[in-house]
């Protein structure tokens, strides 16, 4: 028997062979300032200098040094090499190249690692070539798509695109009218045939969807098929816009925009937000005058006479909102831009323009849009006042404070009078059965709950970070309780989708055990819709809940806890 001390070394026979030092994939993050992703550390992406920077007395440029637009997909042509940096060698890339999006084969791959087997890069303006240039819900009936031939889609897309046009359009769009129909219905089929990339940002929402209200094997099939459908558009996108003539168009506006509303079901705030900040960029580029470049300006005036503008810019600004209530800074683009170059607000409660009927406008929806607008320019008031606040002293603070609140009395003085109506009135049954105008209850229910909404947000950024800021408790639980009694009695089932802000807001400001159950219960019934911002939603008012139960006394929250990076319009 062979003794050996513990010390000494083995023969080279009895030698184990070295370990092959395995790479763990990270996430890589791209819209940092450039000084953290040169020292290549984590940035928390402050405005308007990041907490890192601050800390070491370094210079910081914020969110300026990298735009926006967020791409999946290896390379396959030269022109775009410059843009991935060192490319990733891979034998399972998609066959599709250029403006080819057909279905492919999809490995079979982990959730986790799904995103990640595409190399990322960003679109960057300094790496783009320089331009030359009476209503009740109800799922509609399917309708056939007769453009699917002409494109010769695989039966699977085939699947996910009428899935997305059939019942996924019903879920972007609650509130429709008999006069103003669904563009994601009505429109957008057509629209998106000269564009493959938009024809596959429409099934990757239509798979997305499929794998969000389904489970086991057929939840992650589904899932790998919308991966695959995201990854081609980027590559796509990509590719394309990388050649010396390529330049952007109303269809990738459209594009950029699904893809916002993709990151938003799946709950990947990074992601939105990089998407929301590259349709900013498109719709700079499309609607800005440019008098110095007369064929980009020919290019500008025939977009703007597209049918399709006045939705398409009315949906990014109802991103934009949300977005600007969901992440520090304000909105991504110009305030009140829906109104003062589009014309109005066409989303939900009426898309005028595209109406095929003979018949006018409803003139009770045509003022209730345009409340919802003037708010919504209260909203992005409320973002650029969060923005501000580190550099106000606690008088100018309250100065701001005060003259928001004055703007939303203001707003609500001149409202339509079927709002004031229900803003003065108890919902009880007897109350709403006599109101004078029954078909329009579920709208003006909808504005008021955003109202009080609205309100309650003002004050949870007017207090934040401030331990003596006096809270007039009474009147905010009589906002929330306003808030949970108007989605309690007026909406139901999908329209609940409709409030889903509100209904956040009021959760996670109410101390009333009821109420707390109320929204929970709702939020949870909510989750058979098939977005994830819903369970990541719950997730966090859960979390304050908790905390609430174990420290009574309350605390003082920061900004950085009120902007939870959920898209929730």
């Amino acid at each position: 028997m062979e003794v050996r001390n513990a010390g000494a070394p083995r023969p080279s026979s009895d030698s184990a062979p070295p370990r092959k030092r395995v790479r763990r994939w990270h996430h890589r993050g791209f819209t940092g300032c450039s000084t953290c992703r040169r020292r290549h550390v984590r940035c928390d992406e402050a405005a308007p200098t990041c907490k890192n920077c601050t800390r070491l007395g370094l210079e910081c440029d914020g969110m300026q040094g990298r735009m926006t637009f967020k791409v999946y997909g290896p390379s396959q042509t030269p022109q775009a090499s410059h843009l991935s940096g060192k490319q990733k060698k891979s034998d399972s890339s998609p066959e599709s190249s250029g403006e080819s999006c057909g279905s492919g084969a999809v490995s079979v791959k982990s959730e986790k690692v799904m995103k990640e087997e595409y190399e990322t890069v960003v679109v960057s303006p300094t790496t783009l070539p320089q331009w030359t240039g009476q209503t009740q819900f109800s799922f509609q009936q399917p309708i056939l798509q007769t453009g699917l031939r002409s494109m010769s889609v695989h039966s699977a897309d085939d699947h996910y695109f009428a899935h997305f046009v059939n019942q996924v359009s019903c879920l972007l769009i609650i509130y429709e009218t008999s006069l103003n129909v669904n563009p994601y219905r009505s429109d957008f089929p057509d629209f998106a045939q000269s564009s493959p990339s938009m024809v596959a940002a429409m099934q990757a929402l239509g798979a997305l969807h499929l794998a969000n209200t389904s489970s086991g094997m057929e939840r992650h099939e589904h899932f790998e098929q919308a991966i695959g459908k995201y990854g081609q558009v980027m590559k796509t996108v990509r590719d394309r816009h990388a050649l010396p003539h390529g330049q952007i168009g109303i269809r990738d506006f459209a594009t950029c925009l699904l893809l916002c509303l993709f990151e938003m079901m799946d709950s990947q705030h990074q992601n939105w937000e990089i998407h929301l900040k590259g349709a900013r960029e498109m719709y700079k580029i499309l609607f800005y005058p440019r008098p110095d470049n007369p064929a980009g300006e020919a290019q500008r005036i025939a977009e703007m006479n597209h049918p399709l503008r006045s939705f398409l810019v009315s949906l990014l600004s109802y991103l934009d909102m949300a977005g600007a209530c969901a992440r520090p800074g304000d909105a991504v683009a110009t305030k009140s831009y829906w109104k003062t170059l589009e014309g109005g607000w066409e989303y939900n409660l009426g898309i005028p323009s595209l109406s095929t009927s003979s018949l006018p406008d409803d003139p009770r929806l045509l003022e209730l849009r345009k409340a919802w607008s003037r708010m919504m320019e209260v909203k992005a008031t409320i973002s650029t006042f969060a923005r501000d606040k580190a550099r106000l002293n606690p008088d100018q603070q309250d100065l701001i404070y005060r003259g928001i609140f004055h703007q939303l009395a203001a707003w609500r003085e001149t409202t339509p009078s079927g709002l004031q109506s229900l803003g003065d009135l108890e919902l009880t049954e007897e109350n709403l059965q006599a109101f004078p105008m029954p078909d329009m209850l579920e709208y003006y229910g909808c504005v008021e709950a955003y109202e009080k909404a609205t309100l309650v947000h003002l004050h949870q950024v007017a207090g934040a970070g401030r331990p003596n800021w006096i809270t007039d408790r009474a009147y905010l639980d009589s906002l929330i309780t306003r808030i949970v009694a108007l989605i309690r009695k007026l909406t139901k089932d999908v329209g609940q989708l409709a409030v889903l802000w509100p209904l956040f807001i009021a959760g996670r400001e109410t101390r009333k055990s009821d109420e707390q159950q109320f929204v929970q219960r709702t939020m949870h019934d909510l989750k058979r819709f098939g977005f994830r911002n819903v369970d990541k939603a719950l997730e966090i008012l859960e979390g304050i809940w908790f905390k609430r139960r174990a420290f009574p006394e309350g605390w003082t929250e920061t900004l950085e806890e009120i902007q939870t990076n959920i898209l929730l319009p």
